[in-house]
């Protein structure tokens, strides 16, 4: 027991003194280089950060795209309020039935409608504040650079020499870390919002084909002439009600849109489903990232013991807050055109890709 003691508090005081003697000389800028004073633990992977973040340009490139969708299933909606007052006082034999399912589908698409176009604003969203998180990262690492060229060598000495023996204050790759890893949790946090809703909406849009399905079962046993095809089934029975027996021209653009139901929900379907894959493939490296498992990517020219320069990350996140905003900035501009089409009556020129290829509605 007493030799152990003895080895115990030998071990204790060498310590203590290769800290006396290292930590001043460690406190001086460039001991990196020496041996004893590099610094080991996990790094900032600010370069594969940046690299997940871009993956998030695809999917804000994606949205902007079918930016015009939420305002096509809610004109289907419309159309079947119509196609509904006809089917009530028809003398089709299930008319109640395709009553209530029509109600079910106006209800269903009304959501829809509304959750997909709020889910498409909150990928815009999340994308500002993925940017204004990089933003706040790099103020955060100028503010250290700053106060690590400020403090000067001879502080750094004192400081290392009056604190020898008690806790050492974190040093400036801790503090780098540490900021990173509240980067990658943000950035995570707002993937995870994105997913919960992506999948809420995913559930919406086949419900909507459910009811879609259900109709078109209802109207095929009441009358067999009734086509068998989905996409085709509402406007048929349109036609046959006499939806357009008055003003055919004028009931064209109702049909074409009956015609287009499916093809509005699957492209919708399509493209929250293939979001939500990548998505969840972030969130799969965001996770990685946060754990600190993964050894940053150095330069070339160094070496496994030496830290990358703060300078060379505030450059890496400036350069990828450059790209956000770009694509940022594309997706604000192609939003407004649709808008503006919408406003001088652009939906006479919608595209969708529909059964029959692509249909101008």
């Amino acid at each position: 027991m007493l030799a152990f003691g003895m080895q115990t508090m030998s071990g204790m005081v060498r310590n203590s003194l290769t800290n006396a003697i290292l930590a001043p000389v460690c406190a001086l800028p460039g001991s990196s280089f020496l041996p004893g004073c590099r610094e080991d633990g996990p790094r900032a992977n600010f370069e594969e950060l940046i690299n997940v973040q871009g993956h998030f340009e695809d999917i804000v490139d994606a949205s902007k795209d079918v930016s015009t969708l939420p305002s096509s299933i809610k004109d289907s909606e419309l159309v079947i309020r119509d196609l509904r007052t006809l089917v009530k006082y028809s003398t089709l034999p299930s008319r109640r039935e395709l009553d209530n399912e029509f109600d079910y589908f106006i209800l269903t698409a009304r959501e829809a409608s509304q959750d997909l176009a709020r889910y498409n604003s909150h990928i815009g969203a999340a994308m500002d504040r993925v940017i204004a998180t990089n933003q706040w990262t790099m103020h955060v690492l100028e503010g250290i650079s700053e106060n690590e060229a400020t403090t000067g060598a001879v502080h750094h000495l004192f400081h290392a020499l009056t604190r020898t023996f008690s806790a050492p204050p974190p040093t400036l790759q801790q503090r780098i870390f540490d900021q990173y890893l509240q980067h990658v949790s943000k950035n995570k946090d707002e993937i995870d919002t994105l997913i919960a809703s992506a999948s809420a909406l995913l559930w919406i849009l086949n419900h909507l084909e459910d009811r879609l399905s259900t109709i078109y079962s209802i109207a095929v046993n009441d009358d067999s002439t009734i086509t068998a095809r989905n996409d085709q089934l509402l406007s048929s029975l349109w036609t046959q009600l006499g939806g357009n027996r008055r003003d055919v021209q004028a009931n064209a653009h109702s049909i074409n849109l009956l015609r287009n139901i499916y093809a509005y929900r699957k492209k919708a379907a399509l493209h929250v489903a293939d979001t939500l894959v990548k998505l969840q493939a972030i969130q799969a490296e965001l996770e990685h990232l946060r754990e600190g498992v993964a050894a940053p990517e150095l330069l070339g020219t160094l070496d496994a013991g030496r830290a990358l320069p703060i300078e060379y990350h505030i450059d890496l996140i400036g350069r990828g807050v450059e790209r956000l905003q770009a694509t940022r900035r594309e997706a604000f501009r192609v939003e407004g055109q649709n808008y503006m089409k919408a406003m001088r009556g652009g939906e006479g020129v919608r595209e969708v890709e529909g059964p029959g290829g692509t249909v101008r509605g």
